[in-house]
C-alpha cells in the first residue's frame, strides 16, 4: 500500500514540487521526534503575562439581531447538560462517565506528568467558579464509542490506525468549540450578568477543555486545521465574555485564557499544512485562524506572525481559487467552506487598513489585491447560482460539512413544533436538528464582505462588526454560447432518457430559465421556475490527486417543481469505514454512464487511500447555450458524449460512446444529508 501511494503521489505531483516535497516530509518527521522529546521533559503550557489584547467585535453592533428563541433555548439547555449533537450522535450526554467532577486524582492518570502542576492550578480556577461542575469527555468518539487517550503526543496518535468504525473526526468537530459560538444569541440577547448560570458554564466549560487538553497531548492536538478553527472560536468568545463580564480583563481566569490562546497560536504556526505548495482549505483555515488569534492577543511576537500570515493569505487565496470563482477542489461544500474562510480573512485585512495598522500596501500588492477580491467576488456569485433554495447547496465531490464559524443555523422543520416544544421540553432531541446542507450562514459571511446581504442577520451583523466598510467590487462577466464541431457517428451505442418518465411535466420547464457557467470549475446550471439542473464537469483543473473527488463525471443533480428527482448522495465517512468511502464516491453512486463496472478514476483501497484518487478521467465542453449543454468524457479508452437539453415538459438526456454501457438511471446509494448522517 505504501508504495502504491507513493508512486500515485509522484505521478501525479508537478515535478518542480516532488523533490521539495520529500525534503519536507523527512524534515517534519525530524521535527516531531524532537519536538516530542522536548515538550515530555517540559510542560507545554505557557505563562506569559497578557495585560491587554485588541478586540475586533462591540456586542453594541449586534443590537439589531432579533434571535430565534427556539434555537437559542434549546441550545442553552443543551449546553447546560453537556449535551451536544456531532455528526448525527444526536443530542449526547459527552460528560466524563467515570467522576461527578474533575478532582486532582483523575488529573494526575490522564495528564501527562509534565503538564500535571498547569493542570491543577487551572482546576483551582475552575473550582472556585463552580466546583460542582461536570467535565466533557474531550477524548471520545461518542458515536463508536471509541476512546482516545489525553497524555499520548500528538505525534502518536493516527486516524489510520484506529480500529473500524472509530473516527477522529467527532473529538476534532466537538473540539473546535462551535456549540460556544451558538450561544452568542443568548448572551447578547439577554445581556445578561457575569454571575449567571450560563455564564459561569461557559468560563468553566473553556477551562475544562484548557486543563484537559494541554498542549500538543491528546486527539485535540492531532490537526493544526482544528486548532485554528477553535482558536478563532476562543477570540470570538472571549471577546464578547470580556464585554459582558466588566471585571473579567485582569482575572486568573482571563490570564489563564489569553495564555492558552496562545499556545493554539504557536501550535498552528509550528503545524501549519502548507505541503511545499500543495496546500488546500486546512492551510487557508490555520492562516486565518492564526490572523485573528495573533490581532486579538495583541504581543510583539504575535504581531511578527500575523504580517507574515497575511501575506501568505492573499497568495494562498489567489493559488487556491481558479479564475471563474471555483475553488480548486472540485466540491461545491469544501468551495463554500474555504470562500467563508477567505471572506473572514478579508474582513480582518479591511479592518487592519481602516484603522491603519497595516494598510495594504503593506499587506499585498495592488495588482493581486485585485485579482484576489475578484476572484473571491465570483467565487460568491457562484454560491449564488448552485444554492437551490433557501442556502441549500447540492453536493458534488466531497463534503465534510465543515464551517469556520457560526452562531446560528437552520433545522429541520417539525409539524407543531411550538407545541412539542411545550410538550416535551425536557427530551426534545428530535425537534431541532440542524440541516447540515444549508449553508446560510456561510453565504451571509460571505456576501457581507462585498455588501450583498442586509445586515439584518447575527453573521451579517458580525462581518460589519470587523470591517466597518464592505468591498466595492463590480464584476460584468459575459456569458457566451459554445459551439465546437463534434459528431457521435463513430459512436455506436447510444441511449435516451427523459425525466420525468412517461408524459412528462405539466408546467413549462423553460419558463424563466437562466444559465449559469463556471468553466474552469466544471459545473454548469440552469436555473428556472420549475427546473434546477446542474451538469457535472469538474476536476478539469486540478493537477495533482484528487482528495475531495469522486468518480461523478457528466453526473446531474435535477430538482423538478422543487422536488428532487436526482441527488448526489454526498460523502457520509472519510477513514472510519474505508469500503463506504469508496461506495460514495464511486461511479455507481452517481447519475453517469457505467462502462463494464469501470471506474473512472482509480481510488486505493484502506485508510490510507481514502484522500487519493489517481486522476484519469478528461472532460471537454463541447456545446452549451440557454437550454442545453454537451459535455465529453474519455477515460481508460472509453469515451462518453452526454447531451444535456432542458424541453418544455422534460429533460432529454442522449449518451453515447465506443462501448457498450448501462445507465445508472437512479442511482440507489442512500443519501447522506451531511458528514456521518444518513437521510431517513
Amino acid at each position: 500500500m505504501g508504495i502504491l501511494l507513493l508512486i500515485s503521489d509522484l505521478k501525479n505531483t508537478p515535478p518542480a514540487y516532488i523533490l521539495p516535497k520529500v525534503i519536507h516530509i523527512l524534515y517534519q518527521r525530524i521535527k516531531s521526534l524532537i519536538n516530542r522529546i522536548n515538550d515530555l521533559k517540559s510542560g507545554t503550557y505557557s505563562t506569559n503575562k497578557y495585560t491587554s489584547v485588541s478586540g475586533f467585535l462591540s456586542s453594541s453592533d449586534f443590537t439589531k439581531f432579533e434571535s430565534d428563541k427556539v434555537l437559542s433555548g434549546f441550545l442553552e439547555s443543551k449546553f447546560l447538560k453537556n449535551q451536544f449533537d456531532v455528526f448525527g450522535s444526536g443530542y449526547i450526554d459527552w460528560s466524563v462517565s467515570q467522576i461527578k467532577n474533575l478532582n486532582r486524582e483523575f488529573l494526575k492518570e490522564n495528564i501527562n506528568q509534565s503538564n500535571v502542576k498547569n493542570s491543577l492550578i487551572i482546576l483551582e480556577e475552575l473550582e472556585k467558579i463552580d466546583p460542582e461542575y461536570r467535565p466533557v469527555n474531550w477524548q471520545l468518539d461518542g458515536k463508536s464509542m471509541y476512546q482516545f487517550s489525553s497524555n499520548i503526543h500528538y505525534t502518536k496518535i493516527s486516524k489510520h490506525s484506529l480500529p473500524d468504525g472509530a473516527d477522529i473526526k467527532v473529538p476534532w468537530e466537538l473540539g473546535r468549540l462551535h456549540h460556544l459560538t451558538t450561544l452568542l444569541p443568548s448572551l447578547l440577547d439577554k445581556n445578561i450578568e457575569s454571575s449567571t448560570d450560563l455564564i459561569k458554564k461557559v468560563k468553566c466549560h473553556i477551562l475544562d477543555f484548557i486543563l484537559s487538553n494541554p498542549p500538543s497531548f491528546g486527539v485535540q492536538w492531532t490537526s493544526a486545521m482544528d486548532v485554528s478553527i477553535r482558536l478563532l472560536n476562543l477570540c470570538i468568545v472571549t471577546d464578547v465574555l470580556r464585554q459582558i463580564d466588566k471585571n473579567m480583563e485582569g482575572s486568573a481566569f482571563f490570564s489563564i485564557l489569553l495564555n492558552s490562546i496562545n499556545d493554539h497560536i504557536q501550535f498552528a504556526w509550528k503545524l501549519r499544512e502548507h505541503k511545499n505548495g500543495l496546500s488546500n482549505n486546512h492551510y487557508l483555515a490555520n492562516l486565518v485562524g492564526l490572523m485573528y488569534g495573533c490581532y486579538f492577543l495583541n504581543s510583539s511576537e504575535s504581531g511578527e506572525i500575523l504580517r507574515r500570515c497575511i501575506r501568505d493569505f492573499w497568495k494562498e487565496a489567489d493559488k487556491q481559487f481558479l479564475n471563474d470563482g471555483g475553488n480548486f477542489e472540485s466540491s461545491t461544500t469544501y468551495h463554500v467552506f474555504s470562500t467563508e474562510i477567505v471572506a473572514l480573512g478579508l474582513a480582518l485585512c479591511q479592518r487592519m487598513h481602516i484603522k491603519n495598522l497595516i494598510p495594504f500596501e503593506k499587506q499585498v500588492n495592488i495588482e493581486l489585491k485585485d485579482l484576489v477580491l475578484k476572484k473571491i467576488f465570483r467565487a460568491s456569485k457562484m454560491i449564488e447560482a448552485i444554492e437551490i433554495s433557501d442556502g441549500f447547496i447540492p453536493q458534488v465531490g466531497d463534503n465534510d460539512s465543515a464551517r469556520m464559524v457560526y452562531f446560528t443555523f437552520q433545522y429541520e422543520p417539525t409539524i407543531n413544533q411550538t407545541e412539542l416544544n411545550k410538550s416535551d421540553t425536557n427530551n426534545s432531541t428530535n425537534v431541532i436538528s440542524r440541516n447540515l446542507l444549508k449553508y446560510k450562514s456561510s453565504i451571509e459571511i460571505i456576501s457581507s464582505c462585498f455588501g450583498n446581504h442586509g445586515f439584518d442577520s447575527i453573521h451579517s451583523l458580525f462581518i460589519k462588526s470587523i470591517m466597518d466598510d464592505h468591498y466595492k467590487i463590480k464584476d460584468h462577466k459575459q456569458i457566451t454560447d459554445v459551439k465546437y464541431p463534434y459528431s457521435v457517428e463513430k459512436l455506436q451505442y447510444k441511449t435516451q432518457i427523459k425525466y420525468p418518465e412517461g408524459e412528462g411535466f405539466a408546467k413549462d420547464l423553460t419558463l424563466n430559465l437562466k444559465m449559469y457557467v463556471f468553466d474552469e470549475f466544471g459545473i454548469y446550471v440552469f436555473k428556472g421556475e420549475n427546473i434546477y439542473l446542474l451538469v457535472n464537469g469538474t476536476n478539469r483543473h486540478v493537477k495533482q490527486y484528487w482528495p475531495h473527488g469522486h468518480n461523478d463525471k457528466l453526473s446531474f443533480e435535477l430538482w423538478i417543481d422543487g422536488n428532487p428527482v436526482i441527488r448526489d448522495p454526498g460523502s457520509y465517512t472519510y477513514t472510519a469505514n474505508p469500503q463506504k468511502r469508496n461506495e460514495y464516491r464511486s461511479v455507481h453512486a452517481h447519475a453517469v454512464i457505467i462502462f463494464n463496472n469501470e471506474e473512472q478514476n482509480v481510488f486505493l483501497p484502506g485508510r490510507q487511500g481514502v484522500f487519493r484518487m489517481i486522476p484519469g478521467s478528461r472532460v471537454r465542453l463541447l456545446q452549451l447555450d440557454r437550454y442545453s449543454v454537451t459535455l465529453e468524457l474519455e477515460y481508460a479508452g472509453y469515451h462518453q458524449i452526454r447531451e444535456f437539453i432542458i424541453r418544455n415538459n422534460f429533460l432529454e438526456v442522449n449518451d453515447f460512446a465506443n462501448f457498450a454501457f448501462e445507465v445508472n438511471k437512479y442511482p440507489k446509494t442512500a443519501f447522506s444529508k451531511g458528514y456521518g448522517v444518513l437521510e431517513n
